[in-house]
């Protein structure tokens, strides 16, 4: 990290002007090897706590996102074709659910997507 101070990185910079915090795929279905995560997910998972908290004491805006199988047969279409275990992902499988310590609280924006990309 020496070298990225040396060069200058890592000036603060504050919020900005129109600040917001998008947490993307924080389930419980990416937590474990055995299902569509593992590895270093949990420090990931318990950093983004933290940060979730910093936005939330500085109100700003939060918006939680997470994958939700579609209900038709085949409805993940290509990437689901890729990724079979993703139609295990269906809105009544509590792994679908976040993880609660970035779970959404009242006045957070949520969407479901159905596709690869939140940001499609």
């Amino acid at each position: 990290m020496d070298i990225f101070k040396h060069q200058g990185f890592g000036n603060m910079l504050g919020y900005g002007q129109k600040t917001a915090l998008l947490l993307i795929d924080m389930q419980f279905y990416f937590t474990t090897e055995d299902e569509l995560g593992g590895f270093n997910i949990w420090d990931a998972i318990d950093n983004t706590a933290r940060l979730l908290q910093t936005a939330r004491n500085a109100a700003l805006p939060v918006a939680h996102v997470r994958f939700v199988a579609p209900a038709a047969s085949g409805g993940a279409g290509v990437f689901g074709g890729k990724v079979p275990a993703l139609h295990a992902l269906t809105r009544d499988n509590p792994r679908t659910a976040f993880v609660d310590s970035v779970a959404p609280i009242a006045g957070e924006y949520v969407l479901d997507k159905e596709h690869a990309s939140a940001l499609a």
